[in-house]
């Protein structure tokens, strides 16, 4: 079983419903249980994502992952938990490519790359 929380930083129209059924889904497809967060941020704060995390200053993703497995420091986190979700709503068409990108995100926690 998946437990997701979703943070939407300025209550963008999504439907928190859809993400945690989409995720949950997911999930059960491939027999993996565990806890999820989703957040749902402005462009500001994707940028600076991107900046601290990844070193980009000028790049605006639609979506970022950090998993669990590559957090560094002193976070500690419960034993069953796979990671973050971070999309950038204002950038994101629609509520199906806010879902495909929850998908996207969620094979990037379980360590699926790019080709």
């Amino acid at each position: 079983m998946i437990q997701t929380s979703v943070f939407n930083e300025d209550n963008y129209p999504i439907s928190e419903e859809e993400i945690i059924k989409t995720l949950k889904d997911f999930f059960e497809l491939k027999k993996i249980s565990g806890e999820v967060s989703v957040a749902v941020v402005g462009e500001a704060t994707m940028y600076d994502l991107a900046k601290t995390y990844l070193g980009e200053s000028h790049t605006l993703h639609n979506v970022l992952t950090f998993r669990d497995a590559e957090k560094q420091g002193d976070f500690v986190a419960p034993g069953n938990y796979l990671g973050e979700i971070v999309l950038c709503f204002p950038v994101i068409a629609d509520e199906e490519e806010l879902l495909d990108l929850v998908v996207h995100g969620a094979k990037h926690l379980l360590g699926y790359h790019h080709k």
